[in-house]
């Protein structure tokens, strides 16, 4: 496959489009501090894909504008709101335009977050439409890579007052995606973390989602997550993660159980930092596999965002990763295997990726990113090229 590079329309708006939002690093200061808490976030963003289907390569220049405000704390009490809207500059890309490969950033405007907080003595109730990240997100996340990020409608409850845990709860009641859609649900979600150690943390979770949808699967994920690090001479740190939780899937005509694990070893001698795991999502004999229908996909299996949806059959993935930092660059690069979690599986080969990005500050508050994903169909898919440049600009 050949890498898709910018048209000669896509790249004279493209560098039109940085030229002026570059200059708000210079043109804009922030303002003296007002009651309350103002925020502007500009994100300017150039995508391609390329895959080996009947598909035209998309094409996307994208401009993603948040304003926020949080009010001041009035007897414990505040308030906050958050508008977001996404315009497209080049729209070559479904759903924008039929027939070309999907580039998941929907033109539109919302308010992306709004609601009421209470704090007293470590805790924090809200009620509201909020972002939500819950440890790593791998069950629960905002999927803040996409230009329209995803928030959620609910009750929100977080303790953080203890020196040793914290917790997390929340009834939800609707979950804005990042395709626009409002997903109707009554979802209990709870966390709670113990770090007995510095070097040493626990997670666990219990997640029950019922979607209100006709024909949707329910689920209900229970784990335990733990990790720890030691230090072992001069600048060389080693960690470890492991995790397991199973999760039960109840459907009209049947239920079903699968189990998710996940090892990790890392090794840390600056400025270089090194992962090697494996990370398993299970299968029912086919008949059901693990789904993360909240989590921050695109953090996981790949950029190339081939396994959103887990297959029937589930997945293995082994990966390599290796990130560095020099200065204020930063680098990475991950190598991953895909294969069938079932090993009975018909095609258990399913390919492989390789995922590259280098980002940096530009000037303040203003970074740039170059990220690209390439990954190679063995049984499963298709072949995909996916890159990126971004400016982002935080004020």
């Amino acid at each position: 496959m050949k890498l898709y590079l910018p048209s000669r329309r896509g790249s004279r708006r493209l560098v039109a489009a940085v030229l002026a939002l570059s200059s708000l690093g210079v043109s804009l200061a922030a303002p003296a501090a007002p009651a309350g808490q103002a925020a502007l976030n500009l994100r300017l963003r150039y995508e391609t894909v390329d895959q080996d289907n009947t598909l035209d390569a998309a094409e996307a220049l994208t401009l993603r504008t948040r304003l926020g405000y949080r009010s001041p704390s009035w007897r414990h009490l505040s308030g906050f709101v958050e508008f977001e809207s996404v315009a497209a500059l080049t729209d070559d890309y479904a759903p924008e335009t039929a027939g070309a490969s999907v580039v998941a950033d929907p033109t539109g405007s919302e308010v992306n977050q709004f609601g009421l907080s209470a704090t007293r003595s470590g805790w924090r109730a809200t009620i509201g439409r909020q972002r939500l990240i819950l440890d790593n997100a791998r069950w629960v996340g905002n999927v803040g890579w996409r230009q329209n990020e995803q928030t959620f409608d609910g009750l929100f409850l977080r303790y953080a007052g203890a020196p040793a845990w914290s917790f997390d709860s929340a009834y939800l009641s609707r979950v804005q995606t990042i395709k626009g859609d409002t997903v109707e649900l009554r979802g209990w979600l709870n966390h709670l973390r113990w770090q007995p150690h510095p070097a040493l943390s626990f997670v666990a979770y219990a997640d029950d989602l019922d979607f209100d949808a006709a024909g949707a699967t329910d689920l209900l994920t229970t784990g335990l997550r733990a990790s720890g690090t030691a230090d072992f001479g001069p600048g060389l740190r080693l960690g470890w993660t492991g995790e397991y939780a199973r999760q039960s899937a109840r459907t009209a005509a049947a239920d079903h159980s699968a189990s998710y694990r996940l090892i990790e070893l890392s090794a840390v001698l600056r400025p270089l930092t090194l992962r090697l795991g494996g990370e398993r999502l299970g299968s029912d004999a086919g008949a059901f596999s693990v789904q993360t229908p909240l989590a921050t996909k695109h953090a996981f299996q790949g950029w190339a965002d081939v396994f959103l949806n887990t297959p029937a059959d589930g997945v293995n993935d082994r990966y390599l990763a290796a990130d560095a930092k020099f200065g204020a660059v930063k680098l990475g690069a991950t190598y991953h295997v895909f294969e069938a979690a079932r090993s009975r599986a018909a095609g258990n080969d399913y390919g492989s990726e390789i995922d590259v990005c280098i980002g940096a500050p530009l000037m303040r508050g203003l970074a740039g990113l170059i990220k690209a994903a390439r990954y190679d169909a063995d049984g499963f898919g298709v072949d995909t090229d996916k890159v990126w440049l971004q400016l982002e600009y935080q004020l």
